[in-house]
């Protein structure tokens, strides 16, 4: 039976009248339509089935118009959704941190910031398939509505999400390739250049040597990131894999330290101008990047540096690496994407103002990063690029530590994904997680059918 567009349920009539300053009149009461036709409509959601669910939606000339040339934008709803989002969710999450902070005891130093969970609720309706159980596509699944499994479509034949420890030891079904990818971005602890002690280049070789970054990432992190050397990723084409990092050896990092007069005293801490040598570490709230803070902590502590992690919610983090008022800061760097030009993260230009946080000045770096940028011949950039890792990690203006993965888990029937690696000689790397979907023609869903009939 159809239902009027006058009949609209009055929370959903709130809810599409959020969206009416995107469209014309017109065009406003063809939403409606597709809005309340795709939530009831039992058939299949073509144009001719939606018009069959609701009654004065126009004809299916005006509807084709309205999806294929009206003048309107998806990027606009989305905003306007979005927008709509946080003013409803904002005054909710703003009072759970009000009852998190006045329900925790009073200790003294800074507060750890509060943290409100948030859960995405979905539809896991089965399509039940209750013909053509010989067709391709199909499973057995179970059922929420009818409380048992059916036979229904393979709607779901992949599945992604970024790796965390958690979530690497959830098993996985046997039908399920799981495929890890690594994402164009990087964590990393800076150094601020502009004061001592860590304008001091051997402080800074010192604390690389004593860094167990592999500890790190198989004992703290659960093997679920990568390690990288330098702010070259690898999967890019300049990547230069000769590049060496320092050795951990906390021996030689303790000599090092000595050598620059860093003496430890009779308790094991090490002295700067008769003080203990103290370097703050700032981090935000991600568990993995406070988990990675502590780690740093413990192995410094144990070379004689006093390092106090200190967390910070995430906008105050940026401030601070903005406002250059930090020691040392763990944060990361996300979406740097496909091309390797990293002149705004490491010129000297943008060491005052820009997102040269470290504040490293070095003529030679400045040279090649501006040749890079301007050069066309691939192999001279890519020469340009080796020259920065190698004189980049001379310097060590920061540490970086490890590259995060995305895990992409298809089912054994979805071929084409082309991130196996089987039928790629270079280094994969994602750039963004929607570029899992990069060789989206390319997907096929492997089946058989088999034929039987009689020769003659």
């Amino acid at each position: 039976m159809r239902v009027p567009i006058v009949c609209v349920d009055p929370r959903l009539r709130q809810f599409a009248s959020a969206f009416a300053d995107a469209f014309r009149r017109p065009q406003f009461r063809h939403f409606v339509t597709v809005l309340v036709a795709l939530l009831l409509c039992r058939g299949p959601r073509t144009l001719t089935g939606l018009l069959r669910t609701v009654q004065g939606g126009g004809s299916l000339a005006s509807l084709g118009r309205f999806l294929s040339e009206a003048p309107w934008e998806a990027t606009a709803l989305a905003a306007t959704w979005r927008r709509r989002f946080d003013h409803q969710l904002t005054p909710h999450v703003a009072r759970l941190h009000a009852e998190q902070r006045a329900a925790r005891p009073k200790r003294r130093g800074r507060p750890k910031a509060s943290v409100v969970t948030g859960y995405l609720i979905g539809d896991d309706s089965t399509g039940h398939k209750r013909r053509g159980r010989k067709m391709a596509g199909l499973g057995r699944h179970y059922s929420t509505t009818e409380r048992r499994a059916v036979v229904g479509h393979n709607l779901v034949q992949a599945l992604g999400f970024s790796t965390t420890p958690t979530l690497s030891q959830v098993a996985l079904p046997r039908t399920v390739r799981p495929m890890t990818v690594p994402l164009d971005g990087y964590t990393l602890v800076t150094f601020n250049l502009r004061n001592p002690p860590l304008d001091d280049q051997a402080l800074r070789q010192a604390l690389a040597g004593s860094l167990n970054k592999d500890t790190l990432i198989e004992q703290v992190l659960g093997g679920q990131v990568a390690r990288i050397d330098t702010p070259i990723l690898p999967g890019w084409w300049a990547y230069d894999p000769f590049v060496a990092w320092y050795d951990y050896d906390p021996a030689v990092a303790a000599q090092v330290l000595d050598e620059q007069g860093y003496v430890a005293d009779a308790d094991g801490m090490r002295m700067y101008e008769d003080e203990v040598l103290e370097l703050p570490l700032i981090t935000d709230s991600d568990p993995g990047r406070v988990a990675t803070a502590e780690y740093l902590a413990r192995q410094w502590t144990a070379l004689g540096i006093q390092v106090e992690v200190e967390v910070l919610e995430s906008a105050e983090l940026r401030q601070r690496l903005r406002d250059h008022e930090f020691v040392l800061a763990l944060h990361s760097w996300t979406r740097l994407g496909a091309d390797p030009d990293v002149f705004e993260l490491w010129h000297s230009s943008q060491a005052s103002s820009g997102l040269n946080y470290a504040g490293l000045r070095d003529e030679t770096i400045d040279r090649v990063l501006v040749t890079a940028r301007s050069e066309l011949e691939l192999g001279a950039r890519s020469s340009d690029y080796s020259m920065f890792q190698e004189r980049w990690v001379q310097l060590v203006p920061a540490i970086t530590l490890y590259q995060p993965l995305y895990t992409f888990a298809t089912s054994e029937q979805l071929g084409g994904s082309g991130l196996d690696g089987r039928d790629i000689d270079s280094p994969l790397l994602l750039i963004g997680r929607e570029d899992r979907y990069r060789n989206i023609t390319r997907w096929f869903v492997e089946s058989s059918r088999e034929l039987r009939g009689t020769l003659r």
